[in-house]
C-alpha cells in the first residue's frame, strides 16, 4: 500500500505541474496578445483570362450537346435553333461582363485575427489571420434570413418521347490563411496600422449536376465543372485604421496582394491584387 501512495502522489505531482506549466503558458501568451479581430476578410479573383476562355469551352459544349441531341433524334433543325439561342444568350452575357470597368470580383469571408506583441522596436507585433466560406456557411445565412434559397435544382428533359431528369446542387469552398508583423501607431481615439507578410488562398465554386442519362455525361465533361478552383501563395503589404475606443474599435485594412504562385483550374480563375478586411478589434 505504501508504494502505490507514493506512486499516487509520483503521479499527482507530475499532473500538477504539467497543469501548472499550461496555465503560465496560457497567461504568458493572453499577456503578449495585442489584439483579438473579427469580421468580414475578402480578397479579389482576376477573371480576365476567363472571359477569354468561356468561348472556348462553350463551343466544345455545344458540339458535344449537338452530339447527344442528334442520338435523341431531335430534328437538325430544331437543334440548330435552339443552340444559336444558348450561344447568342451567353455571348450577351459575356459582353455585358466586359463592359464593367473593372475584371476583378470581391470574395468575402467570415473570419478574424490574433495578434501577438514583440518586444521590438520596428516591428509591434505577429499577426495570424484567416477567413472561410462554403456552401454550409451561404445557405445557414440564407436560411436566418427567410431567403428560401434552394440546395438543389431537380427537374426533367423530354425530347422525343425519351425523359432524363436532372439534380443541380451548388459547389462552393474557400478560404485564406495569413500571417504578418504589424508596425501600429496608435492614437487615443484612433490607430494605423502597416503590415507586411504571406498569404494562402484556395477556393472552387462549380454544379453537381446528376443526370439520369449516362450519354449525357461527354456534355457536362466539356464544361470542366471540376476547373472552376483557384489557389495561390501570395506576399502582401497592408495599411489599416482603427477608430473608437482604446480597447474596442472598428477596424478596416486594404491589401496589396503579389502572387508569387499560382495554380489556376481549366477557366483560368486567378487571385487578384487587392484584399482586405472590416470588422471588430478587441485590444489588449
Amino acid at each position: 500500500m505504501g508504494g502505490m501512495g507514493q506512486t499516487m502522489k509520483k503521479k499527482t505531482l507530475a499532473l500538477s505541474c504539467v497543469i501548472s506549466m499550461l496555465l503560465i503558458a496560457l497567461v504568458a501568451m493572453g499577456a503578449s496578445c495585442g489584439g483579438i479581430s473579427f469580421g468580414i476578410p475578402f480578397y479579389t479573383v482576376d477573371l480576365t483570362e476567363t472571359l477569354e476562355t468561356i468561348p472556348e469551352i462553350v463551343d466544345n459544349s455545344l458540339n458535344a450537346l449537338h452530339t447527344w441531341l442528334v442520338d435523341l433524334g431531335m430534328p437538325t433543325t430544331e437543334i440548330d435553333d435552339l443552340l444559336s439561342d444558348i450561344d447568342s444568350s451567353i455571348t450577351d452575357y459575356l459582353s455585358a461582363i466586359e463592359q464593367l470597368p473593372i475584371a476583378s470580383f470581391p470574395i468575402p469571408l467570415v473570419g478574424g485575427s490574433i495578434e501577438f506583441g514583440l518586444p521590438l522596436v520596428v516591428i509591434d507585433g505577429i499577426r495570424l489571420s484567416g477567413g472561410i466560406l462554403n456552401k454550409t456557411i451561404l445557405f445557414g445565412a440564407a436560411e436566418l434570413l427567410n431567403l428560401g434559397v434552394p440546395t438543389s435544382i431537380d427537374g426533367e428533359i423530354e425530347i422525343n418521347g425519351s425523359t432524363t431528369t436532372y439534380s443541380i446542387a451548388p459547389l462552393f469552398s474557400t478560404f485564406m490563411l495569413s500571417t504578418d508583423v504589424v508596425k501600429r501607431l496608435d492614437l487615443v481615439i484612433a490607430g494605423i496600422s502597416f503590415g507586411a507578410g504571406v498569404d494562402l488562398i484556395q477556393g472552387q465554386i462549380g454544379l453537381a449536376i446528376d443526370p439520369s442519362a449516362p450519354s449525357l455525361q461527354p456534355v457536362l465533361d466539356k464544361l470542366h465543372l471540376d476547373g472552376l478552383s483557384w489557389s495561390a501563395f501570395a506576399a502582401h503589404a497592408s495599411l489599416g485604421v482603427e477608430v473608437g475606443l482604446p480597447f474596442l474599435r472598428l477596424v478596416g485594412e486594404a491589401r496589396f496582394m503579389l502572387p508569387i504562385s499560382q495554380t489556376p483550374g481549366s477557366w483560368k480563375i486567378k487571385v487578384g491584387q487587392w484584399a482586405g478586411s472590416v470588422g471588430l478589434v478587441i485590444r489588449f
